[in-house]
């Protein structure tokens, strides 16, 4: 039950009666990290008590449409100037963001990818991991360039593979990582300049050890472990850290993404992760953006109206079909979705080749619709 008293039907109520007047004032709230959000944190609750997966919702199966947007503020605006020589962010919405192999450590892939596309992205993910310090140099390197950075912090250590227990969920809440944790949002509250830290995601997958039937794991497992690296960092100040909630897309047969929210006092944006896989996989079939991303559209809306939507990882594979029209389409489907702030595209060469340039035609189409949006 949340903190005020107040029943879960009626506290939705009003969440929806502010969204309608947001709307109706054309005033921006979100801000990183903002203070209201951190004081509401006690118990908003949910309405229900580098691997990835990469699999990909199946709205047509499900047969759910995209439901209607909600009123959202925005993600942090550019900032700065960028780095000379560069083309600038363009500020368009949906805003451009990128993950490079090289994550925080080779910027240079950043500048390729700027000048491939004749515009820099305004929103630059890399990954860390549990055994790994706060990436400081990575996340200067990404504000010269006026964008916000985006760390995806996963609690493992990648060398260990999934079936690993010492960063199980239960540990996490039980506090025998608190040390790490504060040592995290000391360090970014220093920092002082707005950051997405996307933590534990894609929890509603099985491949990670923080996801759903993994080492036991259960939704209220997953919950609880959110709010308890929260609160340390709130407790500590990091009032400049943005959470990024961000499942994977589901399919029919996922469990539904509500059993893994955090509450609204928990969450600044929320996300989405699928992937075209094409032909390149058993059991797989070339999908458009619309098929991939409808049905987790329809279920975020539902869960969390009103909070700024972004799609935290995708691309498409060249096999079994046009690579080129499937970026036109994804920029023109996320185009017209006026609660998704962002896409970040996952610029890989990894189970296939996602990279923008994996050829001339993919590269010119992503620039053209860029461009065009």
């Amino acid at each position: 039950m949340p903190a005020t008293g107040r029943t879960p039907g009626i506290r939705r109520a009003v969440l929806v009666l502010a969204a309608a007047l947001i709307a109706c004032l054309a005033v921006v709230l979100f801000l990183p990290g903002q203070q209201d959000r951190q004081e509401g944190r006690q118990e908003s609750g949910s309405e229900d008590g580098q691997t990835s997966g990469r699999q990909g919702g199946q709205e047509g199966a499900c047969g759910n449409a995209d439901g209607g947007p909600t009123a959202v503020g925005a993600l942090p605006a550019p900032s700065g100037p960028g780095l000379a020589g560069l083309p600038a962010i363009s500020g368009k919405r949906p805003a451009f963001g990128i993950a490079t192999e090289g994550g925080f450590g080779l910027p240079g892939q950043w500048d390729e990818v700027a000048i491939a596309l004749g515009e820099s992205p305004s929103l630059i993910m890399a990954y860390s991991n549990f055994t790994e310090p706060v990436p400081w140099a990575g996340l200067e390197a990404v504000a010269a360039r006026g964008a916000t950075p985006v760390v995806t912090w996963e609690p493992w250590d990648p060398a260990t593979g999934p079936d690993q227990t010492r960063f199980a969920l239960s540990t996490i809440t039980a506090g025998h990582h608190d040390a790490y944790l504060q040592q995290w949002a000391g360090a970014l509250r220093a920092y002082g300049k707005p950051v997405l830290l996307r933590f534990a995601h894609e929890m509603n997958s099985p491949w990670y050890p923080w996801g759903a039937d993994t080492n036991g794991n259960a939704p209220a497992d997953y919950v609880d472990a959110w709010r308890h690296v929260h609160d340390l960092f709130a407790d500590a100040g990091a009032t400049n850290v943005s959470w990024v909630w961000n499942p994977e897309a589901p399919a029919c047969d996922s469990l539904p993404l509500k059993a893994f929210y955090p509450g609204d006092g928990y969450v600044d944006v929320v996300a989405l992760d699928a992937y075209n896989w094409g032909t390149t996989r058993e059991n797989e079939a070339w999908r458009s953006a619309r098929e991939l991303f409808a049905e987790g559209l329809r279920q975020l809306r539902e869960v969390a109206p009103g909070i700024p939507i972004v799609i935290g990882e995708t691309a498409s594979t060249e096999s079994g079909g046009s690579k080129a029209e499937w970026a036109e389409g994804l920029v023109a489907y996320l185009a017209a979705q006026p609660d998704v702030q962002a896409f970040i595209w996952f610029d890989y060469r990894k189970e296939s080749d996602w990279r923008i340039d994996s050829s001339d035609a993919s590269r010119d189409a992503l620039r053209s619709a860029l461009s065009a949006r």
